[in-house]
């Protein structure tokens, strides 16, 4: 096997040590491989060290420090390698007498040579190689006078598809806002004050800017001032091991990185990442980039005009010009949403009506129309609940989508000047479900009904995972959901995030027996959805206009598949499913549930009885209650609709 030394100026960070991972992921198989650092700059910063050390083992990475001569040409006799290759242009930070002894003419190894910065002046080049490996063409222009073989060989760029959705949960981004992302040390040449200055004038838009790279001392004067004028819409994350799963999330790769006449960009691995996800992307058309990316659609080039590249960055995202049409305003005695549209073109938009703190959606509705108007909603009616100065709201957010449900842009609508923090969740736009997520995570309505440390619990109707996600705020061990719509299923994975994997996920309606069943369900709210009552029924059920046949899963077949004993909590909130369902548990049923909590629906002509009567056959005592404003307050057999709760 061929011997391959590799002899890097540093690996800290950049574009340069993100070659060399890559040249040792082609080459590991087939040469022995030992790596020169000649230059620790920073131990903090080590994420392509790390990832040579997995490839290479750590016995193979020399870090030079002291007596770096003696120890690097003792290396090299010792190896006696096959070829050198030089990362950089050894003149920029090889010592003269290292390199000479290096370059001697008598020497038995090949060298290479690449580089990847354009500022080194070519007529001072002293030492020459075998053979240059530019990953640039520019490069090989620039090297061209001299008589030395020569090859390109450029960063790959390897097409895939990105799952922006799932990697936006992974990293916690809000998905009602836009997210751009700029790569790349904190210094003059990457030009990250020229994307400051461009957030600065998009305070107002629902855009986040996340920087990834390290802040490095030697750079301190550059980033320091940058740092300390921040705007609150800039979110610096320092050098990251997992910039892929940025770029997978984002909106838009922005890169500013300009420099001087000869001190540019040569080819930057950043491009080439963010060019492998297909996302849109704004950058500076550099002549050293020879005109190599003016063949992608996705690419927007910067002009250097702060209004002209805003006005480009605004329509990529979609977030033109329709945004600044409408303006909103509140009437807090009736809870009056006021939607002012100042345009003459039509539009359609859905709008989703969010609480700003949670980014739970409450309300939705459609926006058509052909010309300026005001137009009002009222999310919740002022006598369930008035907004203004209510200690737990802060505001709305207003989100306007597409037909395709799309996120065209956001406004803003601040009620109570408060500061608040709940827990943020992955919603669909058009799910609301606010009132429950208030419930359970505000006002904690359940509170005492004795709900902590549960070791199996089994949500019968759950919906969206909303209770599922209460109960492990409560510390429940795993939670068992059963679900009646199949709709719901990419929403309860994305709402469940990271506690899917201890999950249990059923997308059937529970039942006595195996068999065909007829599910009443609605496109337009997914909170609603039953197999007892249909849209004669009421008002409260008017929008099931859909149907489906479902085949139907029974307890025992739920519990064989998760091999349990116990149940902690049977939850059941079924649509009117309950009056079937809780009397036919058998015996055996009943005796491995330690606690019930019964949603109770349409309870007009005593259909609780049954459940009341297989309740307490079985020793539970239990007590009804009934809603009022943000609480339960005791009810009895006659509640029409209530919670029925087993102690």
């Amino acid at each position: 096997m061929k011997k391959l030394l590799i002899i890097a100026p540093h690996l800290s960070t950049g574009g340069c040590p993100q070659v060399i991972v890559n040249k040792i992921e082609l080459l590991k198989d087939t040469y022995q491989i030992k790596c020169v650092e000649y230059s620790n700059i920073a131990d903090a910063f080590r994420v392509q060290k790390d990832r040579i050390i997995n490839l290479i083992g750590s016995e193979n990475l020399i870090i030079l420090s002291h007596d770096k001569e003696q120890v690097l040409m003792s290396l090299i006799d010792n190896f006696q390698p096959d070829f050198i290759s030089m990362e950089e242009i050894p003149e920029f930070f090889l010592d003269e007498k290292i390199t000479k002894r290096i370059y001697s003419n008598d020497r038995k190894y090949i060298i290479t040579e690449t580089t990847h910065d354009s500022s080194f002046p070519v007529e001072r080049k002293r030492w020459f190689p075998d053979k240059f490996i530019f990953v640039s063409a520019f490069s090989a222009f620039k090297y061209s006078s001299y008589d030395i073989p020569y090859e390109i060989v450029e960063y790959p760029v390897d097409f895939k598809a990105a799952k922006k959705r799932e990697l936006q949960n992974k990293l916690h981004f809000d998905p009602s806002y836009k997210h751009v992302v700029n790569v790349g040390l904190f210094t003059p040449r990457k030009n990250q004050a020229y994307i400051f200055e461009l957030a600065k004038h998009l305070l107002d838009y629902k855009i986040v800017f996340h920087f990834l790279g390290n802040l490095a001392g030697n750079f301190k004067d550059y980033w320091e001032p940058l740092i300390m004028s921040k705007p609150s819409n800039c979110m610096v994350w320092g050098e990251r091991s997992d910039v892929y799963d940025f770029l997978e999330a984002s909106d838009l790769f922005l890169f500013t990185s300009k420099g001087e006449k000869n001190n540019k960009e040569l080819n930057p691995i950043a491009i080439k990442e963010a060019l492998e996800y297909q996302i849109p992307m704004m950058m500076y058309n550099l002549d050293v980039y020879c005109g190599k990316y003016d063949k992608y659609e996705n690419i927007t080039y910067l002009t250097g005009d702060i209004d002209t590249d805003i006005n480009n960055l605004k329509k990529i995202l979609n977030m033109d010009s329709m945004q600044e049409k409408f303006s909103l305003s509140f009437e807090e005695s009736q809870n009056k949403i006021f939607i002012n549209y100042n345009g003459n073109e039509p539009v359609n938009y859905k709008v989703s009506i969010k609480d700003t703190t949670s980014k739970c959606p409450m309300y939705w509705f459609n926006f058509q129309i052909n010309n300026s108007i005001t137009w009002f909603v009222i999310p919740i009616p002022p006598q369930i609940i008035k907004f203004k100065r209510l200690s737990t709201f802060r505001g709305f957010d207003i989100d306007f989508y597409d037909e395709n449900k799309q996120l065209v842009f956001s406004k803003d609508l601040i009620i109570n000047d408060i500061d608040l923090e709940y827990p943020i969740f992955n919603y669909d736009g058009l799910d609301c479900s606010w009132r429950n997520y208030n419930e359970f995570f505000v006002d904690d309505i359940y509170r005492n009904f004795n709900l902590n440390d549960m070791d199996t619990v089994i949500d019968v109707g759950a919906n969206i995972g909303l209770f599922a996600k209460y109960m492990y705020s409560k510390n429940a061990n795993k939670v068992i959901l059963v679900e009646a719509n199949p709709n719901l299923k990419d929403k309860i994975h994305n709402l469940l995030d990271n506690d899917l994997k201890r999950s249990s996920v059923y997308l059937s309606p529970i039942y006595s027996e195996k068999k065909k069943v007829v599910f009443n369900y609605s496109d337009e709210n997914s909170a609603i959805g039953s197999v007892a009552f249909d849209p004669t029924m009421g008002i409260e059920y008017e929008s099931l206009t859909h149907q489906i046949e479902l085949e139907t899963i029974t307890l025992d077949e739920i519990i064989e598949n998760e091999n349990i004993n116990r149940i902690s909590l049977f939850k059941c909130d079924i649509e009117g499913g309950e009056y079937d369902l809780i009397p036919s548990l058998t015996d055996r049923q009943m005796s491995m549930i330690d606690k019930f909590m019964i949603e109770i629906h349409q309870n007009k002509n005593n259909e609780i009885q049954p459940i009341l009567n297989k309740l307490t056959s079985h020793g539970f005592r239990y007590k009804i209650y009934r809603p009022e404003l943000n609480s339960l307050v005791l009810g009895d057999e006659n509640t029409l609709y209530g919670m029925l709760v087993t102690y």
